[in-house]
């Protein structure tokens, strides 16, 4: 959904609470009528298999569909992965400092 955004110049930051990046909003929801028709084919994502499904958006909105691809759960568990990812990245920086301040102090060195 960040891509088909971005693409089309719907919006390219942020997240899905302040910007609504990511998420199938009005704006969204439009282009992407425009842009594929009213009916079409989606792919939603499974935890087992992906499954195409087939549906009218004068049925069934876009935005309900957008709120059965990820649930609380899920956004649960990215969340935990984004901790994990940002403590490594700190140790990381931290051991860059590290080896970039032996360097400088050995060059000091004569």
């Amino acid at each position: 959904m960040e891509r088909f955004q971005i693409k089309r110049q719907i919006v390219s930051s942020g997240t899905m609470e302040t910007t609504g990046f990511g998420l199938v909003g009005p704006l969204t929801r439009t282009k992407i009528n425009e842009v594929f028709g009213k009916n079409e084919k989606i792919i939603q994502p499974s935890t087992t298999t992906e499954q195409q499904i087939s549906i009218s958006t004068t049925e069934q909105p876009i935005a309900d569909v957008q709120s059965q691809i990820v649930n609380s759960q899920q956004i649960s568990e990215i969340k935990e992965q984004i901790k994990q990812f940002q403590t490594l990245l700190v140790s990381l920086l931290r051991q860059l400092v590290e080896i970039i301040l032996q360097q400088e102090t050995e060059k000091m060195i004569p």
